[in-house]
């Protein structure tokens, strides 16, 4: 389903922010390197305060538009 609905990313845009857990930095840098998307996360605390990290809810809110 991946590679059918997936979209590739080549390279992602590096970061100088501070995480918690780096496992996170990897999503946090593909949401960053692509214009006009958002990281939909139940840990917002985890990541760097920014517009395109959204609650479930929040997300919710914006397709309604």
């Amino acid at each position: 389903m991946f590679l059918e609905k997936g979209i590739k990313v080549d390279t992602t845009v590096p970061v100088e922010d501070t995480f918690s857990d780096l496992d996170d930095v990897v999503f946090y840098e593909v949401a960053m390197s692509i214009e006009g998307t958002y990281l939909v996360t139940g840990n917002i605390k985890h990541f760097p305060i920014n517009s395109i990290v959204v609650t479930p809810a929040e997300m919710v809110e914006i397709l309604k538009g």
